[in-house]
């Protein structure tokens, strides 16, 4: 047998194999498709723990208004998951995000991401973070002026 003829002759069997296993269908499940909706309820479910939940309030930096809520209880080392909806024009090049002081002495900027006024980033409380942290944000221009602002952790709702 010719190398061509064992390279033809083996998708040729395997096409085969794969076409007796597709029979006619098969009656045997115990439900009918009529009574499945085509549209998904989505009132029920469970929010993801991505998702934040407490309203933050609202900063103005550069000229742009940013609605920030948060997910998650502030603690030392815990990690918070913001939504910072930009209302405004230019949006920001870049927006970043803080727990501690001004300098982020001690603390890890997240830079978020989105588009269309909507942005998310996970931020980490210090490890010496203590009640009443404050919040840094700060927004990046397209000349990459970057100007900061601070809201307080403490839940607004």
């Amino acid at each position: 047998m010719t190398i061509l003829m064992k390279l033809l002759l083996a998708p040729a069997l395997t096409g085969t194999f794969l076409l007796t296993g597709c029979g006619e269908s098969h009656d045997d499940h115990d439900h009918d498709h009529e009574q499945h909706s085509e549209v998904d309820d989505h009132a029920n479910e469970v929010k993801d723990e991505h998702d934040a939940d407490h309203g933050l309030g609202q900063i103005e930096i550069a000229g742009l208004v940013l609605e920030v809520s948060v997910g998650g209880e502030p603690g030392p080392n815990v990690t918070l998951h913001l939504d910072i909806e930009v209302k405004g024009e230019p949006t920001p090049e870049a927006i970043r995000a803080w727990i501690g002081d001004e300098s982020a002495t001690g603390s890890v900027k997240s830079k978020a991401f989105g588009s269309g006024g909507d942005y998310h980033a996970d931020v980490t409380c210090p490890a010496d973070f203590d009640e009443g942290g404050i919040l840094w944000i700060e927004c990046e221009n397209s000349e990459g002026v970057r100007i900061t602002g601070q809201l307080s952790l403490e839940q607004k709702d």
